[in-house]
């Protein structure tokens, strides 16, 4: 995805992580290496090479692009459309130069337009009657398309190439520099250069190798050795009806260091024993983003009759009050007057918290304070205001988000559209959000802002027959588009072939954070074993607690043999601790038949100098007391 960009340092052999890459707006595929010196980027360069396989990638992406065209004329789409094509290119798809001279032949020097004539380039021995082509842009009096394609002739034929540029050189300062050029010092300076760098890059990522690797594979190692990564997605995944020692291990870290992804877990899976927890005063969440992230599981879960005593704490913390002050006022009627003041405040941060907690907790009676922000100076106040309005039964704001939204689709521009769409994927879940979903999905045109998010919502709220075009609005969506991630999200919900075939030709993204959680979740739920480098590294990493909370969910996933095939091949550098942790962890929740089986495959029942079947003793006897 947009790797062209912006280029990003790879780092020198033999280290296998590779820096995130920036995502830049694509204006123009010469920015997608700025900032780097041309020796750099030729030396990143040679690390990358493309198989007979990129072509018929490429071929795909390029038809699938080409679908969506018209719909989405987005710059992410173009600029994944223009990485497609130079990979033609550069895997010798003999069939594309056909389809390369005609791109190159529009009008104008669009990204589109000189991505082609450079995998006219990337062509080599293949360019074929391409050549007398570029020969005639080459001579164009366009500066960008002459410089594209004297570049993309001397680097599929270079003593043509030179030759031409010799007899240009007086005329072009670009072709003087070409002619003098020799191999293998880097390309000299030239927009025409760093677009050539950055679409190899890009291609080489989605469809060739880096460092001999797939680019996947690499975002793979990187993913596994990010300990909080592991660990959320660890968590996320977990059943919602945990086993004791499952239990007994998220209750440890959550006392051990409340993060995030931790109280999420803990209000899923243990909404009572947290609630006894935080009303006995024996824990509580750390500082004000703590309590927000604990009001917010409770409110997004649905816990608020169940976790009381967590509510009417949180707001007495300033950070959290505004978010609890709702689900409070719903039990108890003294909460009310402040609820009021909250919706009068001219603080905006407040404001949007008292709204979210009003349309979660479906408090209609907030309504009219609700329209009284129709004017607010504030676009995300008065979106939300909206959106909560909506939720809550008002008619007159549901009818205007559609009125908005379609005028939009139609070309209008507004600037409420985006903070609406954020505010309509926070409440997402709310019935009658899901009933305007239902009116936007059929009424604004494929690929409108906002369709693909009203989609993702009706997935995920069960209604699966109004979302039959879901995977090609995901498919042919730009990067960065309202409701992408969410998409992805709803379409790991029990996807069906060609769904799980998207998923997995997405993971790993290349957007660090909820993208490839959610991509990684879809795979554990799936099944695939592209994730089991993942679940390994979190069930071999340093921590008793993760160890076991990873086993569990290989142990719910692959199955109890699974498990212990990997348990039986550890990694290299696993020690005897490693080892004895692991196998506590299999004892912990396989008991004693766990014992028998690692016994029977170790071939020893003694255990004095078998870490994995000492560990494996005291986790089937410690399982033993629940």
């Amino acid at each position: 995805m947009l790797i062209t960009l912006l280029l990003c340092a790879l780092p020198a052999p033999p280290a296998l992580t590779v820096a995130a890459p920036s995502f830049q707006s694509p204006a123009t595929h010469s920015a997608g290496a700025l900032g780097q010196s041309l020796a750099r980027l030729a030396d990143q360069d040679r690390r990358l090479s493309f198989t007979p396989r990129t072509a018929s990638l490429a071929r795909k992406a390029v038809e699938l692009k080409r679908r969506g065209s018209e719909a989405v004329p987005a710059p992410g789409a173009i600029a994944d459309l223009c990485e497609a094509l130079f990979a033609r290119g550069a895997g010798g798809d003999v069939m594309a130069r056909a389809d390369l001279v005609d791109r190159a032949t529009d009008p104008g020097a669009t990204p589109v337009v000189l991505s082609s004539i450079l995998a006219l380039g990337a062509l080599g021995p293949n360019l074929g009657g391409a050549q007398a082509q570029l020969e005639v842009w080459a001579k164009d009096s366009d500066p960008s398309r002459r410089a594209h394609a004297l570049l993309a002739l001397y680097l599929a034929r270079p003593e043509l190439g030179k030759a031409l540029a010799d007899d240009l050189a007086l005329s072009d300062p670009f072709a003087a520099l070409l002619a003098v050029h020799v191999h293998p010092a880097p390309l000299p300076e030239n927009p025409a250069v760093r677009r050539w760098y950055g679409l190899r890059l890009g291609a080489a990522r989605r469809f060739g190798l880096v460092d001999g690797r797939p680019w996947s594979e690499i975002l793979i190692t990187r993913l596994a050795a990010d300990p909080a990564f592991l660990e959320e997605l660890i968590l996320q995944e977990l059943p919602s009806v945990p086993v004791p020692a499952v239990a007994d291990h998220l209750l440890a870290l959550l006392l051990e260091d409340p993060t995030p992804a931790r109280i999420r877990a803990g209000v899923r899976m243990l909404p009572v024993a947290l609630e006894a927890l935080v009303a006995s005063g024996h824990w509580a969440p750390r500082g004000g983003d703590g309590w927000r992230e604990l009001v917010r599981s409770i409110l997004e879960g649905y816990q608020s009759d169940s976790m009381g005593e967590c509510l009417a704490q949180a707001v007495e913390q300033s950070a959290s009050r505004g978010l609890a002050l709702a689900a409070m006022a719903r039990r108890d009627a003294t909460y009310l007057a402040p609820l009021e003041a909250a919706l009068a405040s001219n603080d905006t941060g407040l404001l949007l918290d008292v709204m979210y907690g009003a349309g979660v907790t479906d408090l209609a009676r907030v309504i009219p304070a609700l329209r009284d922000l129709e004017e607010h100076a504030d676009l995300e106040v008065r979106a939300e205001a909206l959106v909560v309005r909506s939720r809550l039964g008002d008619g007159d704001a549901h009818q205007t988000i559609r009125d908005l939204l379609l005028a939009v689709s139609g070309g209008s521009q507004d600037p409420l559209a985006e903070s609406l769409m954020d505010s309509l994927e926070r409440h997402r879940g709310g019935f009658l959000v899901l009933d305007l979903c239902e009116v936007l999905s059929a009424e604004l045109p494929f690929g409108a802002p906002g369709r693909l998010l009203a989609l993702a919502a009706l997935r995920l709220g069960g209604r699966r027959a109004a979302t039959g075009d879901l995977l090609e609005e995901s498919q042919l969506a730009p990067s960065g588009a309202a409701g992408e991630v969410l998409a992805l999200e709803a379409l790991g919900q029990l996807p069906d072939r060609a769904e799980l075939v998207h998923l997995l030709a997405r993971f790993p993204s290349e957007v660090l954070g909820r993208t490839d959680l959610v991509l990684a979740g879809a795979c554990v739920r799936a099944g695939r074993s592209e994730v089991d480098p993942l679940i390994s590294a979190a069930l071999w990493s340093g921590s008793i607690h993760l160890s076991l909370l990873s086993a569990a969910l290989a142990r719910e996933q692959a199955g109890e043999v699974s498990l212990l095939l990997w348990a039986m091949e550890p990694p290299m550098e696993a020690s005897s601790e490693d080892l004895r942790r692991v196998g506590y962890c299999l004892g912990q929740l396989g008991g004693m038949v766990a014992l028998e089986e690692i016994s029977r495959r170790l071939g020893s029942s003694v255990g004095t100098d078998r870490p994995l079947l000492q560990g494996a003793l005291l986790g089937a006897m410690g399982a033993r007391t629940h």
